[in-house]
């Protein structure tokens, strides 16, 4: 004996096993809905560099081991000193202040290196 369902739509018996309804055509067992996802995207901003004073800050570290070298010394020291100090403007200044604090150091050093071999070769003569 065939066990029998009422249609949800027109009330008919149908067949348990039907997913049609043989008298108004409704689909008894709708095929299931894909289910939509739902997607979440978290946009971030981009932190805000501040690339001349970064170059200002690794050049002036550059600086601390061309110190000893002789004119090549000042030249990285004024590029490193000049880009932190136009950094200092732009934000974040972070490095950039840390760059001019560098070269300023490094100025006190090569002032006093130059002081050192100005009086040894004076003090020669």
């Amino acid at each position: 004996m065939e066990v029998l369902k009422k249609c949800p739509y027109c009330g008919g018996e149908v067949s348990e096993e039907a997913q049609k309804c043989k008298h108004c055509g409704e689909w008894i067992n709708p095929a299931p809905q894909p289910v939509q996802q739902q997607y979440v995207v978290n946009q971030v901003d981009p932190q805000p560099s501040n690339g001349i004073g970064i170059a200002g800050f690794v050049i002036s570290l550059v600086c601390i081991f061309l110190c000893w070298i002789p004119g090549l010394n000042i030249i990285v020291w004024l590029v490193g000193f000049i880009l932190s100090l136009i950094g200092i403007f732009k934000k974040p200044r972070g490095l950039a202040i840390a760059g001019l604090v560098i070269s300023s150091i490094m100025a006190v050093i090569m002032i006093a290196i130059l002081g050192a071999i100005t009086f040894a070769v004076f003090e020669n003569l």
